[in-house]
């Protein structure tokens, strides 16, 4: 069995939208990150937090625009732009 995809088209990209969650991949420590939230997107590349299965931060990275859209939508974190938080100097 086959399927023929010369006819699918070209633009089957996932949209960088902030607030999707992607699945991590790999990584098989438990101190790896098991989602990847978008919360940035540049010119060029996507701004991720990394988050445990307890949904806690864990880590950060970006990847450029062409890696993310190849990995699949897994949920979305609703008004994540409308978030502000104050900050403190010393």
């Amino acid at each position: 069995m086959k399927f023929n995809l010369e006819k699918m088209p070209p633009n089957l990209k996932v949209s960088l939208k902030v607030g999707n969650v992607f699945a991590a991949r790999g990584g098989a420590r438990d101190s790896s990150p098991k989602f990847w939230v978008l919360v940035a997107v540049t010119k060029d590349a996507g701004v991720l937090i990394g988050l445990n299965a307890n949904g806690e931060v864990i880590s950060g990275t970006k990847y450029y625009h062409h890696t993310i859209q190849k990995w699949p939508i897994v949920g979305f974190v609703k008004d994540i732009e409308s978030m502000a938080f104050d900050m403190e100097m010393y």
